[in-house]
């Protein structure tokens, strides 16, 4: 778990309640250490850390959780890029030498490791990379979204976390009206008979 500062209190608490396999440190121990890392940092600093840290993530895959809401008229909304490109697209640039899988950023934190969700829910990728999203559903699946009705939905390329990042918007709209974060999205087949 990395953080600004070595010694935040959060990553030393979460590090503590995973055992002696768990670790933290800055972000740019972690970028050092992992070989898949997930990024996870506010829309305000996030091209800061990716840029800061790109020569270490060279090489790696990065799981890219995060979505780029700002305040709009009406509430939160999407900021784009120039071109519509995702905040996802964006960091990808930013970081050429990494396999950038977009994951998770339509799922509260607290259900992103062993998710019950009745009757199961759905978790979404997208990445230019075919063998990085190979990796990634591996690491998804040791999570537990294989598992208990819940689906890993492949959503193509890296162009798709442009739907992706609206549905998060959809997400957190919701969970600020209803004051409830224990919900995601699922695909429903309809029965056309």
């Amino acid at each position: 778990m990395g953080a600004r500062e070595a010694t935040n209190a959060k990553a030393q608490a979460w590090a503590a309640a995973q055992g002696a396999r768990a670790s933290h440190g800055t972000f740019r121990e972690a970028a050092e250490f992992g070989e898949i890392v997930v990024l996870s940092v506010h829309n305000s600093g996030v091209r800061q850390v990716v840029q800061e840290l790109a020569p270490l993530l060279a090489g790696k895959i990065v799981i890219d959780t995060t979505n780029p809401l700002v305040p709009g008229p009406d509430g939160l909304a999407i900021a784009h890029g120039p071109h519509g490109e995702s905040l996802g697209e964006q960091l990808q640039a930013l970081l050429p030498q990494t396999k950038l899988v977009k994951a998770f950023n339509t799922v509260s934190s607290r259900h992103m490791v062993r998710p019950r969700f009745t009757p199961g829910a759905d978790i979404h990728i997208a990445s230019n990379h075919d063998d990085a999203k190979q990796a990634v559903r591996e690491v998804l699946a040791a999570l537990g979204w294989a598992q208990h009705g819940n689906r890993i939905l492949d959503f193509g390329r890296l162009s798709s976390a442009r739907e992706m990042e609206y549905m998060c918007l959809a997400f957190v709209k919701h969970g600020i009206r209803t004051n409830d974060w224990d919900f995601t999205f699922r695909f429903v087949d309809v029965d056309k008979a």
